[in-house]
């Protein structure tokens, strides 16, 4: 008789394919939105420079899911050893890190991304300040996860020596949340002076609507969460918790590729070009 894939005591396996399947469709995408940028204007940008890093990032999360995992994820804890406790602890606070990382990477690229589309002065402002709420959400989540607990273990984060982890993940979800609203909002304000067809501008607008995907995958993810603060078993009450983290990060890593869909770019781009076109014009009399 072969061997179930997850047990009610042995979910341990269901991450990990989630991770695998992630892993192999984010690094497709970013093939994908690359070759065709580039065949459409012939150059790759800075944007592009950070959706290789948080590829990068996102590819190095895979091996402390795979030994977390390994070593206690999904599994009963109290029929773990101190040194898979040790390798799971130590798993986690690599990858948390890691996760950080690759939203603020993917995040920053979209913001460029729209930077490069903003001719109204308004709308460069808005970018800016986006930008500004992305990074200092991400760098001092980063900070924050990193020393959560005390040193020389910082990794700990099954000891009593942390701070309140479940308010800081909560207050996380709460502000990666808002990032993602601004994401939404943006294009739509943007596009909306492009010298294109309603239509057009509709399409557009659905690509960047994608990214309600990611805020129905915070939720749930907080809501994992929650439930887990509650539960004596961590290390199995968590395996929710992990796959929504990758759910979270490979859906930020998409979305920011699907907007250079060649047929969306150039329509974009033409329309953007005769607004700038325009304004220059009516600047020069």
């Amino acid at each position: 008789m072969e061997r179930p894939i997850a047990t009610p005591d042995d979910m341990s396996s269901v991450p990990v394919i989630i991770s695998w399947v992630i892993t192999v469709a984010v690094a497709l995408c970013v093939v994908a939105k690359l070759v065709i940028k580039y065949t459409s204007i012939h150059r790759l940008e800075l944007d592009d420079a950070f959706i290789l890093l948080s590829l990068t990032f996102s590819v190095a999360m895979l091996p402390p899911e795979l030994f977390a995992s390994r070593n206690g994820l999904g599994k009963r804890q109290a029929s773990l050893s101190m040194h898979e406790l040790q390798v799971y602890q130590k798993s986690v606070y690599a990858a948390d890190a890691l996760f950080i990382l690759t939203l603020f990477c993917s995040k920053s690229a979209i913001l460029l991304l729209l930077r490069n589309w903003s001719i109204n002065p308004l709308h460069r402002a808005l970018v800016y300040a986006a930008t500004a709420y992305t990074a200092v959400w991400a760098l001092s989540a980063l900070l924050i996860a990193l020393f959560r607990c005390s040193l020389p273990r910082p990794w700990a984060i099954l000891g009593d020596t942390c701070l309140n982890q479940e308010m800081f993940w909560e207050s996380f979800g709460v502000l990666h949340t808002l990032a993602e609203a601004f994401l939404l909002a943006l294009p739509i304000v943007i596009i909306a002076r492009a010298r294109i067809s309603s239509r057009q501008k509709a399409s557009i607008a659905s690509i960047f609507a994608l990214r309600i995907f990611v805020i129905g995958a915070i939720a749930a993810e907080m809501s994992y969460r929650y439930r887990a603060r509650f539960s004596n078993d961590d290390t199995h009450a968590r395996w929710p918790v992990a796959v929504c983290i990758t759910l979270v990060q490979g859906m930020n890593l998409i979305f920011s590729c699907v907007p250079w869909m060649k047929q969306f770019f150039v329509s974009l781009e033409s329309g953007m070009i005769r607004v700038d076109d325009k304004r220059r014009l009516e600047a020069g009399k």
